[in-house]
């Protein structure tokens, strides 16, 4: 999350892309280190936010690698991590030290629009007469600004309602991270509700590897089991996401269409298209004109909370942010393998293999239905990703699980 944090802070945008490849570099003892993919796939290039929803190792470190490993730590600083962390690029995917208190209060400060909050466990002592006889108020400070904060809310949602956290959906309002150490020692899962911040660590005793354990399977499931339970016993400061007005949801400012200024338009953080009555929860977020996304969210279909900006010559519907979320990731270029050697005297070596002719029909990758065997809708339980020749994919959406009747 750090890395991503810091990108957004440098101006990237959610659907920015980046390189999925393979990738080595030798390292200061003139090792050299090739990190790969958990799920051993490598995609050819993605946008932040697909990286982000699979966990996709290779798009992490490249990201890293473009915007400077010490802007993602000066980020994890701010929301409070002390532990060491190395300024070299296996940080970015989870090298350095931090505690599960460390984790939920960083992921929490998500919650409260960037202000990071250091954690306490005392924070009033009463006498048996109810008066105070100590009281420490918890330190704020405002470590990530609003607007990255949106775009990276978006970015978490996708982790639950499309990527490697979907075991985590059945929270409601949940916004989180899965994560699994290369060395598969350690799996985690960090979330929150508007209200409430936990993180969930699986490891063993003698820190010996897990095969076959990721965050997503064994993380998530003891999140949820917890979470149902905790949110019974802290159901303060909960927003209504049923109010449609303009402040009942939380940031929800009054919204403007103007030609001229800046738009303020209510977004689906699923799909990052234009909200409406049925999407589950909203955000609002400030464009340039002729930058606004200019449908409705195609996710949850309704009436929009929002006149939905007409498609100009700078800003047409073919370059509205993409409404499908992850379930289908075109890959126009074949696997490619980079071998990207520095040594210690800042030279450089890289060798790409590539096919000699171009592909003519692309392979892609496609979440399809367990039940139907075709593709498969926002409103599947249970999916499986395939990776076919585009010729060969499922044509039709799934049949049996359909969006619900008004």
């Amino acid at each position: 999350m750090f890395v991503y944090t810091a990108a957004l802070e440098s101006g990237w945008s959610p659907y920015r892309r980046v390189q999925d490849a393979r990738r080595s570099w030798k390292t200061a003892g003139g090792k050299v280190w090739s990190p790969q993919n958990y799920d051993y796939r490598y995609r050819g290039s993605v946008t932040l936010k697909t990286a982000f929803a699979l966990s996709i190792n290779m798009a992490a470190i490249n990201t890293a690698e473009a915007i400077g490993i010490n802007n993602a730590i000066k980020v994890a600083r701010r929301l409070g991590l002390k532990g060491k962390l190395e300024p070299n690029l296996a940080t970015a995917i989870g090298a350095g030290g931090a505690s599960t208190l460390e984790m939920a209060s960083a992921y929490g400060a998500f919650a409260v629009k960037g202000s990071y909050i250091s954690p306490v466990s005392i924070i009033v002592v009463k006498d048996r007469d109810g008066n105070d006889l100590e009281r420490y108020d918890p330190q704020v400070v405002l470590a990530v600004k609003a607007n990255v904060v949106e775009d990276m809310c978006e970015m978490l949602r996708a982790v639950i309602t499309q990527g490697t956290g979907r075991k985590a959906g059945a929270v409601p309002d949940a916004y989180g991270k899965t994560g699994t150490t290369q060395d598969l020692r350690d799996a985690w899962f960090v979330g929150f509700t508007p209200q409430l911040s936990t993180a969930v660590w699986v490891g063993n005793d003698a820190y010996t590897p897990m095969p076959r354990a990721s965050g997503g399977d064994v993380c998530a499931p003891i999140w949820v089991n917890f979470m149902s339970q905790a949110l019974k016993l802290n159901p303060r400061n909960r927003p209504d996401y049923t109010n449609t007005s303009p402040s009942g949801q939380p940031g929800g400012e009054s919204t403007a269409i103007g030609s001229d200024g800046p738009l303020r338009l209510r977004i689906c953080p699923d799909s990052g298209q234009i909200a409406t009555n049925r999407c589950p929860h909203w955000n609002t977020r400030r464009f340039k004109p002729g930058e606004a996304p200019t449908r409705a969210c195609e996710l949850h279909p309704g009436s929009p909370l929002n006149p939905v900006p007409q498609a100009s010559a700078t800003n047409s519907a073919d370059s509205t942010p993409a409404p499908v979320p992850i379930d289908i990731i075109p890959d126009n270029t074949p696997p490619v393998e980079e071998i990207h050697i520095r040594d210690d005297g800042g030279n450089n070596e890289t060798r790409t293999e590539a096919p000699t002719k171009p592909r003519t029909d692309p392979i892609i990758t496609v979440d399809i239905c367990a039940d139907s065997n075709q593709r498969a809708t926002y409103y599947c339980p249970a999916t499986r990703t395939i990776r076919v020749r585009q010729s060969e994919a499922p044509k039709s959406e799934c049949p049996l699980h359909r969006p619900p009747n008004p």
